[in-house]
């Protein structure tokens, strides 16, 4: 599925709805942090965290943090489907953020480093599951 053809494998329903918060200016932040890499925050009921990666206008991962699990999309990132096929603001270059991360971490030592990440995953209660879950496997 690519940006440019979603509308033909999503829901009526949830398309009618994603475009609707699109429209009505739902979209609260959303930055390019890297080629192709989208983050957004929706809001609805809450504000809602989106990630959205493209590679080639194709959509690659998409998630949102709202409890919908309805579909494998939601009206959250149907809006930011929109938004990358439908605003200019869409087509500015990316920040370069994750660019800079790397530059940042390539200077840090390891136990620098791996200070830094146990700081963040205290923290971060989604991101701390999160990375139990994937160092589990």
């Amino acid at each position: 599925m690519t940006i440019l053809d979603f509308e033909q494998t999503i829901d009526t329903r949830l398309l009618e709805r994603g475009l609707q918060y699109y429209q009505e200016g739902n979209i609260l932040t959303i930055e390019q942090i890297d080629q192709g890499l989208w983050e957004a925050i929706v809001t609805g009921s809450e504000n809602y965290h989106v990630a959205i990666e493209l590679n080639n206008e194709k959509i690659i991962k998409s998630s949102c943090s709202c409890p919908f699990d309805s579909s494998e999309y939601c009206k959250h990132q149907i809006a930011i489907f929109n938004f990358l096929k439908y605003s200019d603001l869409a087509k500015k270059p990316h920040s370069g953020k994750i660019k800079k991360i790397h530059s940042i971490i390539d200077n840090f030592s390891p136990e620098k480093l791996k200070s830094a990440l146990i700081d963040i995953l205290k923290e971060n209660k989604k991101l701390r599951n999160e990375f139990l879950e994937k160092e589990s496997i």
